[in-house]
C-alpha cells in the first residue's frame, strides 16, 4: 500500500492527531525529538531514527540533525534535534485524510528560527523566531491525499 508521507523538519516535538476515521485505533502519534528522556506517551527521535517502512516513520536521508540537551528537568523540553545549516526530514506515513498537527519550538537556553514544510513542498511554518528562553507551539492541518 503506497501511504503518503508528512516530512517535517527542525521540531522538538511533534503531535499527530488523526482522523475520524483512525480515531478507534489511536487518537494520535507525539514524538520527543532527542537523545534524553523520553516524556511518558511518546515515541523517542534520536539522530539516528532512520525511517523504516515498518516503523512508519523516521528522519530521511541527508544531512542529520544534531542532538541538543539542556538540564534535564523536564524530559519533553529539555532535548531536542537541531541544524544550523542543513534542513532535515522527518517522515510520518499515513493514509490520506486531513491531520492536525502541534509541535512545540524554541529553546530553553536559546533562540530559535523553524520554518516547516509538509510534504517537502507546503510550506506551514516560516521563519518561527524565539527569543532567549522562549517556547512556544505552533498548530497547523495538513491534508495528505493521493494524487
Amino acid at each position: 500500500m503506497n501511504i503518503p508521507f508528512l516530512r517535517l523538519g527542525s521540531l522538538l516535538l511533534l503531535s499527530l492527531l488523526l482522523p475520524a476515521q483512525l480515531l478507534a485505533s489511536a487518537t494520535c502519534r507525539r514524538f520527543d525529538f532527542g537523545n534524553g528522556p523520553v516524556a511518558e506517551g511518546f515515541i523517542q527521535v534520536r539522530p539516528d531514527t532512520a525511517y523504516d517502512a515498518a516503523r512508519g516513520y523516521g528522519l530521511e536521508p541527508g544531512p542529520a540533525p544534531v542532538p541538543w540537551a539542556q538540564d534535564g528537568s523536564n524530559a519533553l523540553t529539555s532535548d531536542f534535534l537541531c541544524s544550523e545549516n542543513s534542513p532535515f526530514l522527518f517522515s510520518v506515513a499515513l493514509p490520506e485524510g486531513n491531520y492536525l498537527v502541534k509541535v512545540t519550538l524554541g529553546d530553553p537556553k536559546g533562540t530559535s528560527d523553524t520554518t516547516i514544510k509538509a510534504e517537502s513542498r507546503r510550506l506551514m511554518v516560516e521563519h518561527a523566531r524565539t527569543d532567549l528562553g522562549v517556547q512556544r507551539s505552533e498548530v497547523f492541518t495538513v491534508n495528505i491525499r493521493r494524487s
